[in-house]
């Protein structure tokens, strides 16, 4: 039996609670801070650049409870 832990390495739970099943734009990997977001991917990005941040982030926060595997 494997005791498997997931961590939130992007975003707080907080955050990642109020963006579930969203794209979201941070301004960068390091600091995780939201810029955009919304169910359109190029739109966050375009609202990313619109509020001055020409390089952004993109991820996208699965629903809670989902587990993806690539």
């Amino acid at each position: 039996m494997y005791n498997l832990v997931m961590e939130n390495v992007l975003l707080n739970v907080a955050d990642a609670e109020k963006y579930s099943g969203q794209y979201v734009a941070m301004s960068a990997f390091e600091d995780g801070r939201v810029v955009a977001s919304g169910a359109d991917p190029g739109k966050a990005l375009q609202d990313a650049v619109a509020n001055g941040y020409p390089d952004p982030v993109l991820v996208y926060i699965p629903e809670k409870d989902t587990i993806y595997i690539y």
